[in-house]
């Protein structure tokens, strides 16, 4: 039974990574890096190139990757204040609980209003992502052909709705506070969600009718310094749905899992075949004759309590003392109780 669950388990381990395999080929990404081209400060227009016919008919998805980036970083992930950005009621204690290690309150400490701390505090929305872009058509479609229906310069019809997880504007936060202090709501609630690798892709605006094949401009408004921390910056256009958990890892997983159970399947496999086990158990007849011979049972007595064990014994039983030999020594041969 064992070793047909194991085998069992490493199939369809097996069946669940050749599904991931033909989903992950199903999602296509173009990536252009840019921060080598473009420093902090300017605004540069770069050519782009889609030659990618799975981007036609159906949505992509634009955004930005950074690498290098430690999102992850204990004291990183958790320095904002959920209150702020939701439109909670909260104190100048809570701020400084939340916003660690960065100071809330700069100007007179603890002993602030709450009108006077930073609004909002923490160290992920004052390190938000503020990089731009804008995309619009190039000078023609694929192979010179004239774009149906746009001119060149014509902008790439996208929208920032829907970037973010669904429970981000419903749950976490308010999209009215985040527009009131000048950002768009929605790609920065996507800032906002820590990423677990230091090399991510965060959504900047979603192509719902796709693209077609051809030439497209590009326009990057470089903000975002990388140099520090040795990083770079691309743009991403991808079919990847990026609100959704990657396949990527979930094919690791199955991956990893296959990688144990197959081993041990087959291990199971091979080892009853060599030496199969039998579906009864049997004992040997010496055995069982020894089992039941009952001819030589003595009771267990306990030290010093030899009188009232011998008024217990069976007529038949031997008496505890040892016989003599016939030489009369008692060094003969003797038997001895339990």
């Amino acid at each position: 039974m064992f070793v047909g669950a194991m085998v069992v388990i490493a199939v369809s381990v097996g069946a669940a990574f050749v599904v991931c395999l033909s989903l992950m080929a199903s999602e296509v990404t173009q990536t252009v890096r840019y921060d080598d081209m473009c420093a902090v400060g300017d605004t540069c227009t770069l050519s782009v190139t889609v030659d990618e016919p799975a981007f036609s008919g159906v949505p992509v998805y634009a955004g930005y990757q950074l690498t290098k980036y430690y999102q992850n970083y204990k004291d990183y992930y958790p320095s904002y204040s959920d209150e702020q950005l939701d439109g909670r009621s909260f104190t100048v204690e809570d701020l400084y609980s939340d916003c660690y290690p960065q100071d809330p309150c700069p100007t007179n400490g603890s002993d602030s209003d709450v009108s006077e701390c930073l609004d909002p505090c923490g160290i992920v929305y004052a390190t938000r992502f503020n990089d731009t872009f804008s995309m619009a058509y190039g000078a023609s479609a694929t192979d010179g052909m004239a774009w149906v229906g746009k001119a060149e310069g014509d902008a790439v019809d996208w929208t920032s709705d829907g970037v973010a997880w669904a429970e981000d504007p419903e749950d976490r936060f308010n999209p009215s506070l985040i527009e009131a202090l000048g950002d768009e709501a929605e790609p920065t609630m996507a800032w906002m969600r820590a990423s677990g690798t230091p090399s991510f892709v965060k959504p900047y605006r979603i192509i719902e009718g796709g693209l077609e094949a051809g030439e497209y401009t590009l326009t990057v408004g470089s903000e975002y310094p990388v140099d520090a921390f040795g990083g770079t910056k691309a743009f991403v256009l991808t079919t990847r749905d990026p609100t959704r958990p990657s396949i990527v890892a979930l094919c690791i997983g199955c991956l990893v899992s296959l990688g144990l159970a197959a081993p041990l399947a087959l291990l199971c496999t091979v080892t009853h075949i060599i030496k199969p086990r039998s579906s009864k158990y049997t004992m040997p007849i010496s055995a069982m004759a020894s089992v039941n011979d009952t001819s030589d049972v003595r009771e267990v007595v306990p030290p010093g309590d030899v009188d009232s064990a011998s008024s217990r014994q069976p007529e038949s039983a031997p008496p505890l003392a040892a016989p003599v030999s016939e030489g009369g020594t008692g060094t003969g041969d003797t038997r001895h109780s339990c």
